[in-house]
Formats: C-alpha cells, sequence, structure tokens
C-alpha cells in the first residue's frame, strides 16, 4: 500500500510540473519560441550528424558519364581492305604478216542457149593449141561449143585440131585431128595425146 501511494504520489507531481510547464510556454511567447527553436536545431544536427561519413571512410568521386558516340564510331569503322595487286601478263603481239593477194576471178562460163552443146578438149601433156574449123579456140583444156538437135547430134560437121609443139630440138610438133559428123552425138569431152583422140560419151 505504501509503494502504491508513494508511485502515485510522484505521477501526481509529474503531471503537476508538466502542466506549469506548458502554462509558462502559453503565458510567456518568447520561451516557447526558444524550445521550438531549441527542438529544430537539435533536429538538424542529428540529421547531418546521420549523413556525415565515418572517419576513416573516404567518398567515392562520382563517375563521369561515358560518352557513348566515340564507342559507336569506333564499331562503325570498319578495317580497310588491302587489294592485292593484278599481275597483267605481257600480250605477245604477232607481226603483220604479208597480206594475202587476192586470187584472180577465173573466166566467167557464157550460159548455153537452146540447141547448144558444150564438149571439154583435153590433152596429154596439156598446153597445146586448139582450132576447132579452122579457128584457133585457145590451149588445153579448152571448152568447146559445138549445134545440135534435140537427140544431141551435131547440126555439121565439126573439126577439132590439137597442135602439140615440141619442147626441145630433138622433137618434132605434131597435129591429131577428130573429126565429128552429123551422125556423131556430141561427146562429153575429147582426150587428145600425141598417139590420137579418144571420146567419152554422154
Amino acid at each position: 500500500m505504501n509503494k502504491s501511494a508513494g508511485r502515485a504520489g510522484r505521477e501526481l507531481r509529474c503531471a503537476e510540473g508538466t502542466a506549469g510547464f506548458l502554462a509558462v510556454l502559453i503565458t510567456r511567447p518568447m520561451i516557447f519560441r526558444l524550445v521550438v527553436f531549441c527542438l529544430l536545431s537539435g533536429s538538424a544536427f542529428f540529421a547531418g550528424c546521420a549523413s556525415t561519413p565515418r572517419a576513416g571512410q573516404s567518398l567515392a568521386p562520382a563517375r563521369e558519364p561515358v560518352n557513348a558516340e566515340p564507342l559507336a564510331e569506333m564499331k562503325a569503322v570498319e578495317p580497310a581492305v588491302v587489294a592485292e595487286p593484278v599481275v597483267t601478263e605481257p600480250v605477245m603481239r604477232k607481226k603483220p604478216g604479208p597480206s594475202a593477194k587476192p586470187r584472180p576471178a577465173g573466166p566467167t562460163v557464157p550460159a548455153l542457149r537452146e540447141g547448144e552443146y558444150a564438149l571439154m578438149v583435153e590433152s596429154e601433156p596439156a598446153g597445146a593449141t586448139v582450132v576447132v574449123n579452122g579457128k584457133p579456140c585457145g590451149k588445153t583444156p579448152c571448152r568447146v561449143v559445138v549445134q545440135a538437135n534435140g537427140r544431141g547430134f551435131l547440126k555439121e560437121q565439126v573439126s577439132i585440131k590439137v597442135r602439140f609443139i615440141a619442147a626441145n630440138e630433138a622433137q618434132s610438133s605434131q597435129t591429131v585431128e577428130e573429126v565429128l559428123t552429123t551422125l556423131d552425138k556430141v561427146p562429153t569431152e575429147i582426150r587428145f595425146t600425141t598417139a590420137g583422140a579418144t571420146r567419152v560419151v554422154r
């Protein structure tokens, strides 16, 4: 009982002291302002202590922002491609050869008319002189045109002479004659030698 009475007395005295303190603050504005100032200063002091680093700790320097543009440029730059040297082989130019001379065009053979037939006069050796009905016709081989009917028989007699000229003094010139009559068909070819003539029939 004594302990309870003592505790109640202390609480009563504390309540009276608190009420008296509040009464003083209300009635004395200067004391109220001073108390509020002390409270605010104390809270700011404790907040600064909490944020101040301890002894032995060093503040890490702030990192500068990395500029991404140089890195992007380095990635974008590709290594230059070195071209391999091109080896060219020397071109061998051919010397222009002698220009080939155009061959002379051979004599044109006229077309045969109706009732005309052509026969070839050959000789061994070649180069003999040909005379037809007393008119020179050239040298063998020679083409001779004669007149014939529809069945190929000559319309008139034809005399063909071939003269072989001597090549040296030991030889003598010779003339071989072949006569075609109206009873003969026009041969395709007549071959002459110094011994005689041979006909090739169509």
